[in-house]
């Protein structure tokens, strides 16, 4: 099993981790609702630059402990956002 920040095929703009939460931006252009966060508007930076907006924005939890050391924060909001 890969980890999804050393997989070579995971594309960027996708996962985000930030203060040990793991997010997933959905695809901006999908028509099925519900969208992540109910549509909330969320502005993202990754620490390499890249800077995305989304309205379907998912949280999937915490990071596990044990993890961490291999999944670390990636991002952060630019705008107060997520789901603490």
């Amino acid at each position: 099993m890969k980890l999804v920040e050393s997989d070579p095929n995971q594309p960027k703009g996708i996962v985000a981790i930030v203060k040990g939460v793991h997010y997933m931006v959905g695809d901006e252009s999908s028509k099925v609702m519900p969208r992540g966060f109910g549509g909330s508007l969320f502005n993202i930076r990754w620490f390499d630059g890249h800077e995305a907006k989304t309205t379907n924005l998912w949280c999937q939890g915490d990071v596990p402990e044990h993890f961490r050391s291999k999944l670390p924060d990636n991002a952060e909001f630019i705008v107060a956002g997520g789901c603490r």
